[in-house]
């Protein structure tokens, strides 16, 4: 929820935007699967396919492209989900929409751009190529919705990119102790039974490693390329020029869904007086420590305390491991 809102009120921006999923054949899902690394290789090849759709109009294009790995049966399907920006952004802050999107060429590149990169990591040959050419159906596959700016939708678009692989209403145990998953269809129900071992391993398929980003940015959404924008005043929309001898306007202020984020997130309205159960309002915020300090111990509220600074954190991490180091006698 948070990570939606974000992206319409501080990321996105005010121009049309549209979905784009970009999907692999079954033969080449297996080299994603035990090596998450060569994933950077997906967002690559379909950042690369737009900026080739949108190279003929004048300035830079965007896309927030998402990693999923999941089917609906939880079997491995690495695909990306993106939020394409539908045009370009040029140097004076204009934007120039796209008039219509060639589907069949932005397929082609981007199965070309996954080609090129298996065989730059010597994972297929030009053998193999040669013969996914030939298919009368390619496995790979392109779809893209209508652009559009409608702010639920974009909202709706920004949680669906950070989606879970598996819903829990999905999921069902049986009395025999299997573990269901089951995909409604408007003709039929599938369901796929798993032994509780076997639904773990294929779960932890879809765990991205340690510190792995899922969701990355380019172009003119990337964050340096937003960061550089916000120092030069670039605003992008059809009707601010970009000046740059103004000063840099102030941090905008917080969100004013942030009440709503942690109903929704939490289960807890935040602004819902726990005695009388009334709505209550802001008045002030207090950033004086000694008055929070005292508040505090006047209401009995634990008191926040700021977490340490990293030396001193790592230093008290390593006298902790000195002290429970365990001897081991003959």
């Amino acid at each position: 929820m948070i990570f939606a809102e974000n992206l319409h009120e501080n990321v996105i921006g005010p121009h049309p935007v549209r979905h784009l999923v970009f999907s692999l054949p079954k033969r080449l899902r297996v080299y994603f699967k035990y090596d998450r690394k060569l994933t950077k290789l997906l967002y690559r090849a379909a950042w690369d396919a737009w900026s080739v759709i949108t190279g003929n109009l004048p300035g830079k294009t965007a896309m927030i492209a998402a990693l999923h790995t999941a089917g609906d049966l939880l079997h491995f399907h690495p695909h990306i989900h993106s939020i394409a920006l539908d045009g370009a952004v040029d140097e004076n802050g204009a934007f120039h929409q796209l008039p219509e999107i060639d589907i069949d060429k932005l397929h082609d590149c981007f199965r070309q751009n996954v080609f090129n990169a298996l065989l730059k990591q010597e994972l297929i040959t030009q053998d193999v190529v040669d013969n996914m050419l030939t298919w009368e159906h390619s496995g790979f596959n392109v779809w893209s919705g209508e652009p559009f700016t409608d702010p639920d939708t974009r909202r709706f678009l920004g949680r669906y990119l950070k989606k879970s692989p598996i819903s829990l209403e999905r999921i069902s145990i049986r009395d025999d102790g299997k573990i269901g998953i089951t995909r409604k269809t408007d003709d039929f129900d599938e369901t796929r039974l798993f032994d509780p071992l076997e639904f773990l391993a294929e779960l932890s398929s879809h765990i991205p490693n340690v510190w792995e980003q899922t969701t990355r940015y380019f172009g003119v959404l990337a964050a340096r390329t937003r960061g550089s924008h916000a120092t030069k005043k670039l605003h992008l929309n059809n009707d601010t020029p970009l000046l740059l001898d103004e000063p840099i306007e102030p941090t905008p202020p917080a969100s004013k869904y942030w009440a709503t984020w942690i109903k929704r997130i939490y289960n807890v309205d935040p602004l819902t007086c726990p005695k009388c159960q009334h709505q209550m309002k802001i008045i002030a915020f207090l950033h004086d420590s000694k008055e929070i300090s005292a508040i505090a111990k006047n209401r009995g509220i634990q008191p926040y305390r700021a977490p340490p600074p990293i030396a001193a954190s790592v230093k008290a991490e390593n006298k902790i491991k000195e002290s429970t180091i365990i001897p081991i006698w003959d």
